[in-house]
């Protein structure tokens, strides 16, 4: 299961896994790498970048946010 809290106003998302059953469904959120390198989340056809990383926390904003 994960824990994700989404603040719509800034549009970023704050994904904490605390257990993974190992399925990956439309509506959970998974890994992939962008073309840079970089890691993404994918959530229901979107992506998110990581934002900020403050002690055991990450924030993850949506790669449209500057578009």
């Amino acid at each position: 299961d994960y824990q994700i809290s989404v603040d719509v106003g800034e549009a970023t998302m704050q994904l904490a896994n605390a257990s993974s059953a190992g399925v990956v469904n439309s509506n959970s959120p998974f890994f992939i790498v962008s073309k840079y390198g970089t890691k993404q989340i994918m959530l229901k056809q979107h992506t998110f970048n990581r934002h900020i990383c403050r002690d055991d926390v990450t924030y993850w904003r949506c790669s449209q946010v500057s578009v």
